[in-house]
């Protein structure tokens, strides 16, 4: 079996956008369905898809809304809860019945609130996110005036030029400095494009000139976010298995403050601690692939997993 993805087109009948994925493994395998972080792309899981199509797992990493080879939304900013009738009508488009889902930070926090409404969702998979940040009600005021504040300042704004792909990857290391070299040649490698496939008027084009993909706009923050109680509502109506790997090293708040507050209020939930930063699957894949696998297919881990009994 080849370890190549193919690359699809699928049309999200509730946002009326083309989504690009990329897909691993037999249509008649388990399947799977793998959402990635804030502002990168389905490149995330390279370096897991293909193991997952050796052990019979049909993949599809797919490209959210504004995100890698997708359209962006005529509107801004981005509602997170958008995105969430947007992968249901992936899933109905390519004829799945029962499916997993495997969320990596953002898509981890989407995944999560899918998983609570929709019965088809058999597991659930997040890495280094635990459900949407929230916030006190009493923040709400100044929630929305920074979203309307931000989505005025962006109005017009064109995405950054950079003179070649390697600069374009210094740009994203600055901004993810734990980022692993060939995590990040990866991610610019989709969530790019040549600058001359792009109508803008500039003075300067130098030969070899790439823009990010991205929609630039997905830098405005949401104007508004859900409360503790509010997560909690959606947490307690996950009924199905659920794993959550942490990186050591990884998002400190969701370290040391949002798991061990909401840990409890997820009935069916395993989770494993692993060596590594925020994008530990993608610099260093081999550290959660045995475990999300072994997860998917309902096979026991050579170490088992730690649950709320065993913490």
């Amino acid at each position: 079996m080849s370890a190549e993805p193919l690359e699809i087109t699928l049309f999200s009948s509730y946002s009326k956008l083309t989504l690009s994925a990329k897909v691993w493994g037999s249509q008649n395998a388990i399947k799977v369905l793998g959402v990635h972080g804030w502002m990168d792309n389905a490149a995330t899981w390279d370096g897991i898809g293909h193991l997952m199509a050796e052990k019979g797992i049909h993949f599809v990493s797919v490209d959210l809304p504004g995100h890698g080879l997708s359209q962006h939304r005529p509107s801004a900013p981005y509602n997170f809860f958008d995105y969430i009738p947007d992968l249901m009508s992936v899933a109905k488009q390519l004829n799945w019945g029962k499916y997993s889902l495997l969320g990596h930070s953002l898509g981890a926090a989407i995944s999560s609130i899918l998983a609570s409404i929709d019965f088809n969702v058999k597991k659930l998979v997040m890495v280094e996110g635990f459900g949407p940040w929230s916030a006190p009600p009493s923040s709400s005021h100044d929630i929305l005036m920074k979203s309307i504040q931000q989505a005025h300042d962006f109005s017009g704004k064109q995405p950054n030029i950079y003179a070649n792909l390697e600069e374009a990857m210094n740009r994203l290391k600055i901004n993810n400095p734990t980022l692993a070299s060939h995590s990040v040649k990866t991610l610019v490698s989709r969530g790019t494009r040549p600058l001359q496939n792009i109508d803008l008027t500039q003075d300067i084009k130098p030969e070899g000139s790439v823009q990010f993909r991205h929609d630039i706009r997905l830098r405005i923050s949401p104007p508004f976010r859900l409360s503790e109680d509010q997560v909690f509502s959606f947490f307690k109506n996950i009924k199905c298995p659920t794993l959550f790997i942490l990186a050591k090293d990884g998002e400190k708040t969701l370290r040391d403050v949002i798991f061990p507050h909401r840990k409890q209020w997820i009935p069916n939930l395993q989770y494993r601690i692993v060596e590594g930063h925020h994008h530990v699957h993608l610099d260093s894949p081999d550290r959660v692939a045995n475990d999300i696998i072994d997860f998917l297919l309902g096979q026991q881990p050579s170490v088992p997993f730690l649950n709320n009994n065993l913490s």
